[in-house]
């Protein structure tokens, strides 16, 4: 009798076994097939334009071209080649903040001992990147004006381009004409810095 129930077990419980088996199988196959593939969303991110790119992204001759006439941005080739963007809605890079700067240090001039900016070219660069940018940009230099006998300062001053004639006896001064100046915004207006004196 023991001998005929055990082959009867055994079949029972190898059955048993293998549908619980299938259970988990189509278990398994029921989660992954619930799952998102990770590339699905991937490719659902979309490569930002050109205008919506960040302010200091580097670009193309082909970019520069294609943002021409677009507005609110605008583009800065630095001394060295290279193209970036700048926004209206963005701070000037401070790449092209250093750039502009040392571009313009390099433009001085020896005179009666002291060092000084070539006419114009600080208002002019002011000018360019304000127009390029859309943003209130201002070239601050701190030189030394005159020799004596002068009515001119023969010190080290402060003076603001594109706009200003007056001397400042600091660069906080200077700073807070130029925000005047430009509305009364700060976040509107960027600083490019000249240091002649040192």
């Amino acid at each position: 009798m023991r001998a005929r129930t055990a082959p009867a077990i055994l079949t029972l419980t190898l059955t048993a076994v293998l549908a619980l088996g299938g259970c988990a199988a189509s278990e398994s196959e029921a989660t992954s097939s619930q799952t998102p593939a990770p590339s699905s969303a991937a490719e659902e991110t979309e490569e930002p334009t050109l205008e919506e790119l960040p302010a200091g992204s580097p670009l193309t001759v082909e970019d520069r071209k294609a943002l021409k006439d677009v507005e609110g941005v605008g583009t800065y080739t630095l001394a060295e080649g290279s193209i970036v963007l700048v926004r209206a809605d963005a701070p000037l890079p401070e790449v092209v903040v250093n750039d502009a700067s040392v571009k313009l240090a390099g433009m001085g001039m020896e005179n009666e001992g002291r060092i000084i900016p070539p006419i114009g070219a600080d208002q002019n660069l002011a000018n360019k990147l304000s127009a390029e940018s859309g943003r209130n940009v201002y070239v601050i230099v701190h030189l030394i004006p005159s020799t004596p006998p002068s009515d001119l300062p023969t010190w080290p001053v402060y003076l603001t381009r594109p706009f200003d004639d007056q001397f400042h006896d600091s660069i906080e001064a200077a700073k807070a004409g130029a925000i005047a100046h430009a509305g009364g915004d700060a976040s509107t207006v960027d600083f490019v810095f000249v240091d002649y004196v040192n």
